[in-house]
């Protein structure tokens, strides 16, 4: 006992304290620190983990890189518009095997929606073999060109597997098969799985 008041003693600068008292202050000035600390770890994780694969969830199926090359149209003053895949970019022609068909494009702080692929879109592509559609609709205003795999080989187009967001309406996904068959790629490839 003599040597807990010995202790308390030095600790608190040589002042002659009452340690039941002194003991309370310590506690509750521990606990509170231990509470704010906890506080802290645990938001900077939150924030850390939410983010750890660079994808904002609010953002899921946009893109503001894409690989391929696109023409844009909006009406003055909306944030809004719509976007055409015309290309892919010749410097991934000849490597590229899997073209993600993305919902919306951010450019310049607008969003665009890509409804169209058009003509010759995949011309060079001779490694082709996936198309996925991260858009969840596909209503009459979309539209994929019959002539898209324009400069492919049949025997290549006939390859190509298709997998289209689960969440889009069987009316829409209907409409896009239709598209993707007159295009030239099977049936059994297109399947409603991503």
């Amino acid at each position: 006992m003599r040597m807990r008041y010995a202790i308390l003693y030095e600790i608190f600068n040589g002042e002659e304290v009452n340690p039941m008292g002194k003991l309370k202050k310590v506690f509750t000035v521990f606990m509170a620190v231990t509470v704010m600390m906890a506080f802290t770890v645990g938001t900077g994780f939150a924030a850390t983990s939410s983010n750890t694969d660079g994808k904002d969830p609010a953002t899921k199926g946009t893109v503001t890189k894409p690989v391929g090359e696109y023409s844009y149209s909006s009406k003055a003053g909306k944030k809004t518009g719509t976007a055409t895949l015309k290309m892919i970019k010749k410097s991934k022609q000849k490597t590229i095997k899997k073209k993600v068909i993305y919902a919306s494009i951010k450019k310049n702080g607008k969003k665009y929606r890509v409804t169209k692929v058009a003509a010759g879109a995949f011309k060079g592509c001779k490694k082709l073999n996936q198309l996925q559609f991260k858009s969840s609709k596909w209503t009459k205003s979309y539209s994929f060109s019959k002539k898209a795999f324009k400069g492919l080989k049949k025997s290549q187009i006939k390859k190509i597997k298709v997998r289209v967001n689960k969440k889009m309406s069987k009316k829409d996904f209907k409409r896009l098969k239709k598209q993707l068959k007159a295009a030239g790629i099977p049936a059994k490839n297109i399947k409603k799985n991503l």
